[in-house]
């Protein structure tokens, strides 16, 4: 069986109650995590989505036909679209300022039974934001 390739899709938002902390949603499966920095929350939503995915396939459940966020959460990531820039296009001084991150991250999938085991990182790509995103409707704490 062939390998099957998904993206799933993550908002990294810096928390603007506490200096250095950053909030990671994972939108396709609707997992919310947080770090004490964009690495260390990374590294936390990567886990919680293998985890997921793993216990998904092992009940013998296809991750992807969970139940996602609201639409308005999915209208964030096109307006970071429309007015983010490419990360890695930013000077060290601009991605210090950066409050937002839109990732796509691949999950591969070996096969319907096998167990995922990593998530390549860093990302291809990233979206970056300075203003302010539209607010999210579900709570991070």
């Amino acid at each position: 069986m062939r390998d099957r390739e998904e993206t799933v899709w993550v908002i990294f938002e810096a928390s603007k109650e506490l200096p250095g902390v950053w909030t990671a949603h994972c939108l396709t499966f609707d997992i919310v995590t947080q770090g004490d920095s964009l690495e260390r929350a990374r590294a936390m939503v990567i886990e919680a989505i293998v985890m997921t995915v793993n216990d998904d396939l092992e009940e013998g459940r296809d991750p992807f036909d969970r139940k996602t966020v609201p639409e308005d959460e999915w209208d964030r990531v096109t307006h970071a679209m429309r007015h983010g820039r490419r990360y890695e296009s930013l000077s060290p001084e601009e991605q210090a300022m950066v409050t937002c991150l839109i990732s796509p991250m691949t999950l591969r999938m070996p096969d319907a039974h096998a167990a995922v085991d990593e998530i390549p990182v860093p990302p291809a790509w990233q979206i970056a934001c300075f203003e302010s995103m539209p607010p999210s409707r579900i709570s991070s704490h």
